[in-house]
């Protein structure tokens, strides 16, 4: 298909990554907060945060939003689990109350995708991974890094933007 072809497609297209990032400045423990914006295209606002301090020290964090934008948020809309990058001593974060930042790297074709699901979406077959970055700021200003888990951890054939 020609250049000429391509240009005179209907539709969208997608290549390249595309980086969602959302903060909140007034996140806390078991109690809904809203971040700035959805983590999803059409979504709501409105989000809640876990964390559980585990035997060895260390902090899983998971994060909801409310996906569907019923102002609901369930255990279902899950946007994020994570391990925290080093073992703690003290139970700072047990009951958090600061800022949270997420950010989701993906294939720009999945962005356009959510974005516009009845329209016909041409993409680029380039290999992108999703990946996510957590960051929690407690109002003392400690930072607390959070790598994902499960089906939010990094694939670790490709290593993106390792710090």
């Amino acid at each position: 298909m020609g250049l000429y072809m391509i240009a005179q497609m209907k539709g969208k297209g997608a290549t390249g990554s595309k980086i969602r990032s959302i903060k909140s400045t007034s996140a806390r423990v078991d109690d809904l907060f809203e971040f700035n914006k959805s983590i999803v295209p059409h979504g709501g606002k409105a989000s809640t945060l876990k964390l559980r301090q585990r035997k060895n020290g260390s902090y899983v964090i998971k994060l909801f939003q409310d996906l569907n934008n019923d102002g609901r948020v369930s255990k279902k809309e899950m946007i994020y689990k994570g391990l925290s990058r080093v073992k703690l001593e003290d139970d700072h974060l047990t009951d958090f109350k600061g800022q949270v930042r997420l950010e989701k790297s993906m294939h720009r074709c999945e962005w356009i995708t959510a974005k516009y699901p009845d329209e016909l979406i041409y993409c680029t077959l380039e290999y992108i991974p999703t990946t996510y970055s957590c960051l929690l700021v407690d109002c003392r200003g400690a930072r607390y890094k959070f790598e994902g888990i499960g089906s939010f951890a990094a694939d670790p054939n490709f290593l993106v933007g390792v710090i």
